[in-house]
C-alpha cells in the first residue's frame, strides 16, 4: 500500500489570526481573543489550534451574534479544552478530500 502526502499547511498561509487570552475548557460557546481584526464576519471557519495538532479543531462564529470587543461568540461548542495562547486562524475550508 502507498501512502500519499499532502502539504495542508497551505491553509494557513497569509491568513489572520489572533490567540486566546485565557483559557477555554471543552463546551465553550465563546473565545476571549487578542484582537477580532480580521474576524468580524460570522460566515468565517476558524482553526482553533495549529494543523497536525491532535486536538485542533474548526469552530464557527455564531450568525445571530458578531464577534465584537474580544471575544468571538460560537454556533457550536469547542469540542477540546485549549490553553491561553492557543493560535486561532481565519481558513478557507474545514474539510480535505483526496480522490
Amino acid at each position: 500500500m502507498r501512502e500519499i502526502y499532502c502539504d495542508n499547511t497551505v491553509l494557513t498561509k497569509d491568513k489572520k489570526i489572533t490567540y486566546l487570552t485565557t483559557d477555554v475548557t471543552a463546551g465553550a460557546t465563546s473565545l476571549a481573543v487578542q484582537s477580532i481584526t480580521g474576524f468580524t464576519s460570522t460566515a468565517q471557519i476558524i482553526l482553533l489550534g495549529n494543523i497536525g495538532d491532535e486536538k485542533s479543531e474548526s469552530v464557527y462564529p455564531s450568525h445571530a451574534t458578531a464577534p465584537s470587543g474580544t471575544t468571538i461568540y460560537l454556533f457550536n461548542t469547542t469540542n477540546y479544552d485549549h490553553p491561553q495562547d492557543t493560535k486561532l486562524t481565519v481558513v478557507n475550508w474545514d474539510n480535505i478530500v483526496v480522490s
